[in-house]
């Protein structure tokens, strides 16, 4: 065998072959993306980026939220809406952050992100002169998990004595401390990893997340009879099966 032979082989054995998303597909079959894959998603982000940078899954099968299943006997549930500067979740910032407890309580705050967005029609829809006013992210994030455990501390339940109820009674304290449970709409593909990614842009502490629970509506609306919203499953068709009188307010994080 010749010296070049042994050094084309050589060469050959050293090639690194692509590698491959470990996604599962909804057919049930692996996903087919690799690293050197040219498709892009809707967002114009190539597929194949996570793949190239050590990952085990393409842009469409990453997560970057992941959670597992828990039970919460005593909660409090917080309604919460994100509005930021894009849809791609490692680079557009959040300028918005809108929360409406069960009781009622409402917290709102525009988010100044850095750098400002340019002028002009945006997604969120929000002028750089209001967001200008507005904290920074880590500021913002401090005041709501300051809201969340004031919800938490304040916590009180009725007395359960009915036969008085026409006398006022007064309120006790629960027994235990109540679980914060943040509730959004496609939560578990926007909102909830979005704000995860925000705080380790910013180095947050994440300390928060780990005592807070989560639920996705969508996945709810998806669990319903299709047919009370045409098969639609946006907050939209929800909101007219249910006879909303169009004074929803889009792209708005408190918007009625």
């Amino acid at each position: 065998m010749s010296t070049s032979h042994v050094s084309s082989m050589r060469a050959q054995n050293s090639m690194v072959l692509p590698s491959q998303c470990a996604g599962i597909t909804k057919t049930g079959r692996r996903c087919s993306i690799t690293s050197d894959c040219k498709l892009f998603d809707n967002t114009g982000k190539l597929a194949a980026l996570p793949l190239q940078r050590g990952g085990a899954y393409c842009v469409f099968h990453a997560t970057l939220f992941c959670t597992k299943k828990a039970n919460v006997e005593d909660c409090i549930l917080v309604y919460i809406d994100l509005e930021s500067t894009g849809l791609d979740i490692a680079s557009d910032r959040v300028v918005e952050i809108g929360v409406l407890s069960g009781c009622g309580a409402v917290f709102s705050t525009v988010v100044r992100p850095d750098p400002l967005p340019p002028e002009g029609p945006t997604v969120h829809g929000i002028d750089n002169s209001e967001l200008e006013q507005g904290p920074s992210f880590p500021e913002a994030f401090a005041r709501l998990t300051t809201f969340l455990d004031y919800l938490t501390n304040a916590a009180i339940c009725e007395n359960d004595d009915s036969s008085q109820e026409d006398v006022d009674m007064l309120p006790r304290m629960k027994d235990e401390t109540p679980r914060i449970v943040l509730v959004a709409h496609n939560g578990s593909k926007f909102d909830f990893p979005f704000l995860l990614s925000e705080c380790l842009r910013q180095d947050v502490p994440l300390a928060a997340f780990a005592e807070w629970r989560f639920v996705d509506t969508l996945a709810l609306l998806r669990a319903v009879d299709s047919s009370l919203h045409g098969g639609c499953v946006k907050l939209q068709c929800l909101l007219r099966a249910v006879g909303d009188d169009g004074r929803l307010r889009a792209h708005r994080a408190t918007a009625p």
